[in-house]
């Protein structure tokens, strides 16, 4: 949305007079048609209830000497929100903003509606914790490297995913103030500067138009290329629980550390080169499991009176906690073998809370607790883990504090965990409970040529500018099937499902919920070809499932249910037409074993 040309606009003073911006940007009023009028507004106002806060804790001075004023002594205050993704020019600032929408009282502007921005304007969030609009102007100079009296202008703001901020802004001059001699020359001087942006950044105006904002689906993102990295980037957007599979040494457990550390934006790096060679990045955690894990208490621990009542912590406890920290940063537990124990005994509250992932009437991502406030103990139970979090470190948020106190441990929206499987004599077999909770990738390709020449990493980018892909999902297809042929996935699985008929591999919601989430996801990241999703998906989610001997992989019919599989995808209208379906080769392979061993599994 195009604000007010001048209105919020630092390091220039006109020496006719003029010196202070307005702050605001008008978005309608009252008369004639009671509607808001600016265009572009409705993606402003629908981001602001998005990230709403309490107006009676919002202050901003309205021209009352300086008196600043909240919505009990101003009721001017419409709407206040409180952004903590902010991009100017594209480059994140670390610092929260806040926006509100104020309905004027004046004589001559009676009901006029306002965005305003003021520098001053406080949200005080808690004791001892208010957050200040001019905290964020100064984390902006320094993220777009100014100088503190440095001449520069904002001219649009927009929001992408209903909770990042973004501006666009126009340098005049980086190292000092300017002073004109009228508003017309100053205002000249801005439009320059704001078309040397737009000069040096063309793509804003194809990406950053009211027409493209106000396009975008609720979760659409800035695609990136197509890459083999491709299917580990859609598989977490599906879901955040996957199993890596396949033969012992393929880099399962070094891709999970690779895509730490592609969006660890925790750690400082004073160069690149820096984040390659760290093990450990802030936001990865591997736990190698234990064939004597035959219940949860390795994985979220346990209360113990030995040495007095107290709670046994755990990494992975750790771990979930420090994501909720920093919520805004992917967090990737890898699971090392974690088949060498029943994955359904030691990680039965991890299934059971994935499931229940939703987005509250409050607009915030919730799931079941892992570790619930039981009792009286619960109020005990966070006393311990704050005492014992900032022992290691961590400063905890007052939220998630509370959180912590009121909801016990739940999973945040971003921890990811993925587990690295070997399947040999020595390892459990997955159940159906757990496959059907999980994407599952196969990783038996070993490129020799690639090795010897030092090529043995999927060439994955920086995502830390993207890690809003891998948070902020979507949880239900109803969020999605508008931006994708929804009815073209259904008749798919229907027709799968007419041949599992009368089998135990037969799909259920679930199975149709997240096709439909990992088709918009490969479309959301530039792939865009629903034949391609859909065989991933194919091999991830339908024939991960299938196993048996000649008796039991048979159709209702009595037909060889591989060979009636493997006909159906081969049609030209599913994957037929695909250069290399995984799938067809996958359904291949498993149709010789069966032949050859009279008996067969996927994950064999």
């Amino acid at each position: 949305m195009k604000i007010d040309l001048g209105s919020f606009a630092f390091g220039s003073t006109i020496s006719s007079g003029g010196n202070t911006p307005s702050w605001g940007t008008s978005l309608g009023q009252i008369k004639p048609d009671l509607k808001l009028t600016y265009p572009g507004y409705d993606n402003i106002v629908i981001g602001m209830v998005y990230k709403s806060i309490p107006v009676d804790k919002v202050y901003i001075p309205l021209g009352k000497g300086g008196h600043i004023c909240n919505s009990l002594e101003d009721e001017g205050i419409q709407l206040a929100a409180l952004f903590d993704k902010v991009y100017v020019n594209e480059v994140r600032v670390n610092a929260p903003f806040i926006m509100l929408i104020y309905k004027e009282d004046s004589n001559s502007w009676a009901g006029r509606k306002t965005l305003k921005y003021n520098t001053k304007i406080e949200y005080r969030r808690g004791k001892n914790d208010i957050v200040y609009n001019s905290d964020f102007i100064n984390a902006a100079r320094e993220a777009l490297q100014l100088a503190d009296d440095a001449c520069w202008v904002i001219s649009d703001i927009f929001i992408l995913n209903q909770d990042e901020l973004h501006m666009i802004a126009g340098i005049v001059n980086p190292y000092q103030s300017e002073t004109f001699p009228t508003a017309d020359i100053r205002k000249a001087a801005f439009i320059d500067a704001i078309k040397t942006t737009y000069d040096e950044n063309p793509h804003f105006k194809q990406k950053y138009s009211d027409e493209a904002i106000n396009s975008l689906p609720r979760h659409a993102i800035i695609p990136l290329p197509v890459s083999p990295y491709r299917p580990f980037i859609t598989a977490i957007r599906t879901k955040p629980f996957i199993l890596l599979a396949g033969i012992s040494g393929t880099g399962k457990s070094r891709i999970v550390r690779k895509l730490a550390q592609v969006t660890d934006d925790i750690d400082q790096f004073e160069n690149e080169d820096d984040r390659w060679r760290l093990q450990r990045p802030a936001n990865f955690e591997l736990i190698q499991v234990k064939p004597n894990w035959h219940n949860s208490m390795d994985v979220v621990g346990f209360k113990s009176n030995i040495n007095g009542e107290h709670y046994e912590f755990t990494p992975f406890v750790d771990f979930i906690v420090k994501a909720w920290c920093y919520q805004d940063t992917p967090f990737f537990l890898c699971l090392d073998e974690m088949n060498l124990a029943p994955v359904e005994e030691y990680f039965a509250e991890f299934l059971s809370a994935i499931e229940s992932r939703s987005i509250g009437e409050d607009g915030e991502f919730e799931t079941d607790p892992i570790i619930k406030p039981f009792d009286n103990f619960g109020a005990e139970l966070s006393g311990m883990m704050m005492h014992h979090f900032v022992e290691m470190g961590y400063d905890i948020p007052n939220d998630v504090e509370n959180r912590l106190r009121k909801k016990g441990l739940t999973l945040p929206k971003n921890l990811i965990v993925m587990g690295t499987v070997n399947m040999d004599e020595t390892t459990f077999s997955f159940s159906r409970k757990v496959l059907d909770r999980a994407m599952s990738i196969e990783m038996n390709e070993v490129d020799y040529d690639g090795f010897i020449e030092g090529r043995t990493e999927y060439n994955i980018p920086r995502l830390v500018e993207h890690n809003d892909l891998l948070v902020n999902r979507p949880i239900s297809a109803q969020e999605v099937k508008n931006s994708i042929e929804a009815q073209s996935v259904m008749d798919f699985l229907k027709g799968v499902n007419e041949l599992l008929e009368g089998t135990p591999f037969k799909l259920g919601y679930r199975a149709a919920n997240e096709a439909i989430l990992y088709v918009a996801a490969d479309k959301a990241i530039g792939a865009d070809n629903i034949q391609t999703a859909l065989d991933d998906f194919t091999l991830m989610k339908i024939l991960s499932r299938i196993e048996g001997d000649d008796s039991k992989l048979v159709t209702k019919d009595g037909n060889k249910l591989l060979d009636e599989l493997y006909d159906l995808l081969k049609k030209d209208d599913i994957f037929g037409t695909l250069a290399k379906s995984k799938s067809l080769a996958k359904l291949d392979s498993m149709r010789k074993t069966l032949k050859r061993d009279h008996f067969v599994s996927f994950w064999g």
